[in-house]
């Protein structure tokens, strides 16, 4: 009779294979708890641009110079910003969510402003143009940055200057009305003498500064006051309005072309 052979307990050898599948496993819970944290420290985010944030934006344009139609324009954008990223429909990191959330809200926001409604359809056409290439990947970051800065600093930019200071210091101040009028009118023309290259920034500083003080939250800046004497008023317009004078801007109201100088910037940068 053949006896049954004994086997021997068999001895457990952690193979290649094995300890693949364990630093598989140990991989998978640490993407496992890093899409976890992801998840939380997003949710954190969302939670704080769209809560304290957005109200602390609103403040600020709310109390800032810009006239009421301006207000409403960035309120509306960081509303609807605010919105999606509750509601989920921006990805805080995906750049082209992001993009097509900002191009939504803009769109918004033109529909706001006191303009023609040529200007506002020229307006979105260069705004949709300049989202859709950065999404498609055709305009990089670099060229949104360098549209920005020419608009910036051309008569666009100095256009909301000039509103924030009409809307600041010249209407519902003690000025007459025949008075705001043609403060207006000369802003008008020293903003066409700066944008012509007429008037240096250099020659203006001495004049804003009479309707302008340091800002406390922004070292080396300034920022319009509230409480401008009607007398030094009356001679910050007599100022621009030599300078304007000397300049030969004619005597006449400005209106700045937005949607062509938009364009400008946008086929300045990347092409017609």
């Amino acid at each position: 009779m053949i006896e049954p052979m004994e086997l021997e307990p068999a001895t457990e050898r952690r193979g290649p294979n094995k300890m693949l599948i364990g630093c598989l496993g140990v991989v998978a819970v640490l993407a496992i708890l890093g899409i976890v944290g992801m998840m939380y420290v997003k949710k954190k985010i969302v939670e704080f641009i769209s809560t304290e944030m957005h109200a602390q934006v609103v403040t600020e344009i709310n109390d800032s110079a810009l006239p009421d139609d301006q207000k409403r324009a960035f309120v509306a954008i960081a509303d609807r910003f605010a919105d999606d990223l509750r509601e989920g429909r921006i990805d805080i990191f995906d750049k082209k969510s992001i993009t097509t959330a900002v191009q939504g809200a803009a769109t918004d926001a033109v529909g706001h402003l006191d303009l023609p409604a040529d200007q506002k359809t020229g307006i979105l056409e260069q705004i949709d143009r300049v989202a859709e290439g950065y999404k498609a990947e055709r305009i990089t970051e670099e060229q949104v940055q360098k549209i920005f800065n020419k608009l910036a600093n051309g008569p666009f930019g100095g256009a909301l200057v000039v509103w924030g200071v009409e809307a600041s210091q010249i209407y519902g101040s003690d000025l007459t009305e025949a008075e705001q009028q043609d403060a207006s009118l000369q802003l008008r023309r020293v903003l066409r003498g700066y944008s012509e290259g007429k008037i240096t920034e250099v020659q203006l500083e001495p004049h804003w500064k009479k309707i302008s003080e340091p800002d406390p939250d922004n070292p080396g800046e300034r920022r319009l006051r509230h409480d401008v004497p009607v007398d030094e008023l009356r001679d910050f317009v007599t100022g621009i309005k030599q300078e304007a004078d000397d300049a030969g801007v004619p005597n006449e109201t400005y209106k700045v072309d937005f949607a062509g100088e938009m364009k400008q910037a946008v086929d300045d940068v990347i092409g017609p």
